[in-house]
């Protein structure tokens, strides 16, 4: 029976999420770029 350190499980938790905040920090542009060409593809819809 393995006996859990915590301090190694919290060490473990902090990488994943970093990882997953770095990810998100990455992505995050692309979001806001397909958001913005949405955005002005339907105004250049309703002026046409």
């Amino acid at each position: 029976m393995y006996n859990f350190n915590y301090h190694e499980i919290f060490s473990v938790i902090l990488n994943a999420l970093s990882v997953i905040a770095g990810s998100i920090w990455s992505l995050l542009p692309l979001f806001c770029f397909f958001e913005y060409a949405a955005i002005s593809s339907r105004e250049s819809g309703i002026n046409q």
